[in-house]
């Protein structure tokens, strides 16, 4: 991995910033930190991760509005530069304020991943709009997300779902010998996982220490009751083609992990 996008908006949660660095550091890759809107951050006493840096302080005395909010910006911009500069990392920075879906799917073609808050959005702009287009695998992060040290593998038997995991093993290989859990759920009458050796061999060339677990039910509340018994956790998940893709924020399995559970999820498409 050598190149990292960071969506920020006035919404953005800190795990998010905290991650990329995480990556990038790991990675000795670049962060482009693509801002869509004015910032708005958390009081410094709410930044958990790198607590070294701390938010710049300012009283706010512009005589109006505009000038507040410009002065504003600005320290907020400067915050986020700290946070690159005090840990070494290799970043620059654009602000995008008109056409933000288009530039974004631009610039996902010459990126290995996205970081994006998954309700993110703003007066021009709706991460679905985005997600559905872009060129390289997103991760999408809940608001309280914390940087995860589990790692869920959501097998259909599909290729789309083979496909992701192979992405994320590619652009995560450091994570490797980590221990990661493939899950699949079948149906009460289906006996074993669909290419049930091919899989199995795979995950285990790739994460050594994976464990793999076949439940039997409905897909929907077996991987959301799982994943909502891991904390920390990250849900790798892919959709094939871009029709079906944009179908992922629909009535989707995608959805329905992002909305039911506190999970990061990585999803890709082929």
């Amino acid at each position: 991995m050598k190149k990292i996008i960071l969506l920020l908006n006035h919404s953005f949660p800190y795990s998010g910033l905290d991650f990329a660095v995480h990556i990038a550091k790991n990675q000795k890759c670049k962060v482009l930190v693509i801002i869509t809107g004015a910032l708005q951050m958390k009081d410094d006493n709410e930044y958990g991760f790198i607590s070294d840096i701390k938010a710049t302080e300012t009283d706010y005395t512009a005589s109006t509005d505009e000038e507040e909010e410009l002065t504003k910006e600005l320290d907020e911009l400067k915050f986020v530069k700290d946070v690159f500069d005090n840990n070494r990392v290799e970043f620059s920075v654009k602000t995008v304020r008109e056409d933000i879906a288009e530039t974004l799917i631009k610039e996902s073609i010459y990126a290995d991943v996205v970081i994006c808050r998954k309700d993110m959005e703003g007066d021009t702009f709706n991460v679905n709009d985005f997600i559905s287009s872009a060129h390289c695998p997103v991760v999408l992060m809940p608001e309280e997300a914390e940087i995860f040290t589990n790692m869920v593998f959501s097998y259909d038997g599909q290729i789309s779902s083979v496909h992701a995991m192979k992405q994320f093993a590619y652009l995560f290989s450091w994570m490797q010998p980590r221990k990661v859990t493939l899950i699949s759920v079948l149906p009460v009458n289906i006996l074993q996982m669909e290419h049930d050796a091919l899989i199995r061999e795979w995950i285990v060339l790739h994460f050594p220490k994976a464990e793999i677990v076949v439940l039997k039910g409905d897909i929907r509340s077996e991987l959301v009751t799982f994943v909502n018994n891991i904390s920390e956790s990250l849900v790798v998940m892919g959709s094939f083609g871009r029709n079906a893709f944009s179908m992922f924020f629909k009535e989707s399995l995608g959805i329905t992990v992002l909305r039911k559970t506190n999970a990061s999820v990585f999803i890709c498409h082929t």
